[in-house]
């Protein structure tokens, strides 16, 4: 199950299953480049070095799907990762997915102050 936050602009899901993990956040808005934030790391953990194209690619098509699947319109303008997290790309492409489906049916995110 998927825990939503907002931290600022951020929209932000954390989705763990069994020993994967990932923290997705999104801000959204027009930009011809989509920017990639570090959040650093969380926990001892280490799945090794993310590819940060892959992270890039997998919030574009998990958007496309999103806005395809709802009717909307969301443009992401800036991704935020966390460097130690599991490198299953598909799950950052869910999560994506998951807090556009949580804007456009108004789910609560908690704000949150964490980095």
């Amino acid at each position: 199950m998927p825990q939503y936050t907002k931290s600022g602009k951020s929209y932000r899901a954390s989705y763990i299953t069994g020993p994967q993990h990932i923290l997705l956040g999104l801000l959204f808005g027009e930009s011809k480049n989509i920017a990639l934030t570090s959040l650093g790391t969380l926990g001892e953990c280490n799945h090794g070095t993310l590819n940060l194209k892959r992270i890039r690619n997998s919030v574009i098509e998990g958007v496309a799907k999103a806005n395809s699947s709802f009717g909307t319109n969301y443009m992401v303008s800036e991704i935020e990762y966390v460097e130690n997290d599991s490198p299953n790309y598909e799950l950052y492409a869910h999560c994506v997915f998951l807090i556009a489906k949580g804007l456009h049916e108004g789910i609560e995110f908690k704000v949150s102050n964490e980095k």
